[in-house]
């Protein structure tokens, strides 16, 4: 159906230290096209998502804060959306299980050696290319590969992603903006809100900046299984009011980590210079 289009090799955005912001709002552009092809002129814009009534939500990879400000200046004024919602995502909050955010941050990595960075770039496109043929166009040995390739993974300095595309799917998703009351545990919450259906939810998402919100995603094929579970999750004592919006369209994009060759000397600076 075209769901996922790939699979396809990266430095884990942990061992890089890159913020991920999430910005939404309603654009006043009529045009879904044109909004999903300007919003991915920058090269932070990693996904964005287009629901009912133009409204908007765009995910993007910075290489620090210092980017932030720009960053949703861009989105403000590409996407035409006058007042949007910022939100910084957490990560490792228990919320999730640990392979739906790049598996589990540490504190120390081992620093990437440009054979390592040579490996993911030969497999930026597909995971699976046979270990043989990247080591005949490296000059190393089979095994050295997949030495390196174990010890990286190991490591969690490599992570594998696959660029998927909800809408051609055959479920309907649905966001779900969550408003908590004052007070509330976002992780026991959410993750009480995850037990109610878990069949059914992609995930919930907490932010650092946000503390009585959390962001959804549910999907199923049926129109009453998802007004069943926006009903139960309303109804639950620590939740104030629930906002759905189908989901129509959704692209994702290169990243500025993945546009270049990673052993670019800009991409090198910025892993040299990661938070450890």
């Amino acid at each position: 159906m075209g769901l996922f289009r790939s699979m396809r090799a990266e430095v884990s955005f942990h061992y890089i230290d890159s913020p991920i912001v999430a910005i939404w709002g309603k654009s006043q552009i009529p045009s879904a096209q044109e909004i999903l092809d300007k919003l991915g002129e920058s090269e932070f814009t990693a996904c964005v998502r287009i629901f009912g009534g133009q409204e908007i939500l765009v995910m993007g990879g910075l290489r620090n804060l210092s980017d932030l400000d720009g960053y949703v200046d861009f989105v403000k004024r590409t996407a035409a959306i006058q007042n949007p919602t910022v939100g910084m995502m957490t990560f490792g909050d228990g919320i999730n299980p640990e392979y739906y955010d790049g598996g589990r941050r540490k504190e120390n990595y081992t620093e990437l050696s440009p054979l390592d960075l040579k490996i993911i770039s030969a497999l930026k496109d597909d995971v699976r290319r046979p270990a043989t043929k990247i080591a005949h166009d490296l000059g190393v040995s089979t095994k050295t590969v997949r030495r390196h390739l174990e010890a990286m993974k190991s490591d969690c300095s490599l992570d594998y992603y696959q660029p998927w595309d909800l809408t051609l799917g055959e479920d309907m998703s649905t966001v779900l903006y969550i408003h908590l009351r004052a007070g509330a545990n976002k992780v026991t919450v959410a993750r009480r809100l995850i037990s109610k259906d878990p069949i059914h939810a992609n995930y919930f998402r907490a932010f650092g900046n946000l503390p009585n919100f959390l962001l959804g995603l549910i999907t199923s094929s049926r129109m009453n299984e998802i007004r069943n579970i926006i009903r139960e999750i309303a109804e639950d004592d620590d939740v104030l009011a629930v906002i759905p919006n189908l989901l129509y369209f959704e692209r994702s994009y290169l990243t500025w980590d993945l546009r270049a060759p990673m052993v670019s000397s800009r991409a090198k600076e910025r892993l040299s210079g990661r938070r450890r």
